[in-house]
């Protein structure tokens, strides 16, 4: 009973191991379900602690990347071979690849030959290649020479360049040797950011998506993207999930996120603890997920037939589309919140992902130019009502009123400094209700005429905003202002600048395709 019981604790300490180096996905994956370990197991782990069991990061990798790779079919990887002895298939040792068409197919061989590789890359962001020389690889190859909606036919070889222009804002080279890959790669990423833990089945189902996606890139010169970004400050219930006009709001669930070292940029974790015993913390990775179909312009050309500056993508730049719209989501969480002071809510990572393309890219946000995030929770029924918000934001022409919303949301989450953040929400304001004289007074009397209701409601607000608006006026010509004051009319001002493109956007869009003197006009003469 002892050395059985010894047996399972060094087991279970080598698995913990294990899964710190190369992802609890992984493991899973290798060792299949069981309840215990089996003698068999534990002779693999043993063989593992003697073969790879190496503290060394880029050691274990390069051992475990060696493991994985088949040389040929008549040759299975060590993995498998063990996998066999142990007698665990961990679901794909018998997948059925034999539905779709040929290169359906093909991609399907190679993916269920290439999983234990995506599963430690998606851990580890450790990039290990798909072996060249695998009759997988090779089938997948002649496949798209076959296929007549991909530009591979005829005695395109397989290191001759492809010049890709997409509406990313860039060029890049795509090689016929690489297609299976990037293919592989991009069904992967889609899938990891549909789900936390996807099976191999869950990978295989989003093949026939991404070769659609890659024909109609190839033909009709766009394809489907997928624009997401994530977004720290904020914790929601796990599971939520609310619908957009263009895509989806939720909570992250983990593998979407790009890989980092552990405890390193984006991985660290901000903690507040309440009197009441509770904590709330966040990721610097984003705790919120916002993602939206965008249609990427495609257009591809060989060195001989052009170049960039000759033969751009067509469209509108998808960067652009997905910036707006992570701004349109930042102005309606403004919104939609209750209290005076509004959490700090910044875009920690952003990409977009197509069905093929020479490479991939992520934006990651220099935090540290942002204001103080505190970790705030957040309810279900508040990411509903954020949802709403964005819904009435997709009902009015947003670009008329963008320059208020950026400066608005520079004042409330970007800038750390009250005089600038003071300055950026009267700029806000002016934006809304500025003309060329009276300025001070039309901007005042506006703001009060749309937020408030009564005369004398209206009379005190309008010579508080014309104080702030005197304050931040000082400000930029140098004069001295205290400190205290600064705070507290930054704070106000940044809730009137709220106040006004709510009444703006739920109550009156009428006035929003106006100037910003016409609105003055409108208010003040009604």
């Amino acid at each position: 009973m002892s050395e059985s019981r010894n047996a399972e604790d060094s087991f279970g300490a080598r698995i913990e191991y294990l899964q710190s180096m190369l992802g609890e996905r992984f493991v899973s994956w290798f060792f299949g379900d069981f309840d215990g370990p089996t003698p068999e197991q534990v002779s693999v782990m043993e063989w593992i602690r003697s073969n790879a069991w190496i503290e060394r990061r880029e050691e274990v990798l390069w051992v475990w990347g060696s493991l994985l790779r088949a040389p040929s079919e008549e040759a299975p990887s060590i993995v498998h071979q063990l996998r066999e002895f142990m007698g665990s298939s961990g679901g794909d040792d018998e997948f059925d690849c034999s539905e779709g068409d040929a290169l359906q197919r093909a991609l399907c061989r190679l993916t269920v030959q290439s999983f234990g590789e995506l599963l430690i890359y998606e851990h580890t962001g450790f990039k290990l290649s798909t072996e060249f020389g695998s009759q997988a690889y090779r089938s997948a190859i002649a496949a798209i020479r076959e296929d007549p909606d991909l530009p591979f036919s005829g005695d395109v070889a397989e290191m001759d360049p492809l010049y890709m222009s997409l509406t990313l804002g860039s060029v890049g080279m795509l090689q016929l040797a690489i297609v299976p890959e990037s293919l592989m790669y991009a069904a992967w990423s889609l899938v990891n950011l549909k789900m936390k833990a996807p099976t191999l089945g869950d990978l295989v189902a989003e093949i026939p998506s991404v070769i659609a996606g890659a024909r109609q890139g190839f033909t009709r010169s766009k394809m489907p993207g997928l624009g997401v970004a994530s977004l720290s400050g904020i914790v929601g219930p796990p599971g939520v999930s609310v619908p957009l006009p263009w895509g989806t709001l939720r909570s992250a669930h983990g593998s979407e996120h790009p890989w980092q070292p552990p405890q390193t940029g984006l991985n660290s974790v901000r903690t507040i603890h309440h009197e009441d015993g509770r904590e709330v913390s966040i990721y610097d990775r984003g705790d919120v997920v916002l993602s939206t179909d965008i249609t990427v312009g495609c257009r591809y050309f060989t060195v001989d037939e052009g170049s960039e500056a000759e033969i751009p993508a067509p469209g509108r730049k998808a960067a652009e589309i997905l910036s707006e719209r992570i701004e349109v989501a930042r102005l309606a969480f403004l919104l939609a919140w209750g209290g005076e002071d509004v959490p700090v809510l910044v875009p920690a990572w952003s990409r977009i992902v197509v069905p093929i393309r020479p490479g991939d890219s992520w934006g990651i946000t220099d935090l540290s130019q942002f204001a103080f995030r505190t970790p705030t929770e957040v309810t279900q029924e508040f990411m509903s009502e954020w949802g709403e918000w964005i819904y009435r934001l997709g009902g009015v022409n947003f670009r008329r009123i963008s320059l208020a919303a950026q400066r608005l949301l520079r004042a409330s989450a970007e800038r750390r400094d009250p005089q600038d953040a003071l300055v950026d929400a009267v700029i806000a304001w002016e934006s809304l209700f500025g003309s060329e004289t009276e300025i001070s007074f039309k901007i005042s009397a506006s703001l009060a005429l749309l937020i408030c209701s009564t005369g004398e409601e209206r009379v005190k607000f309008r010579k508080r905003a014309a104080e702030i608006y005197s304050m931040r006026s000082r400000l930029v010509h140098g004069a001295e202002v205290n400190a205290g004051q600064i705070s507290d009319a930054s704070r106000e001002a940044i809730r009137v600048g709220r106040q006004a493109l709510r009444a703006l956007v739920r109550d009156r869009p009428d006035l929003i395709d106006m100037t910003s003197a016409e609105r003055a006009t409108t208010l003040i003469l009604r």
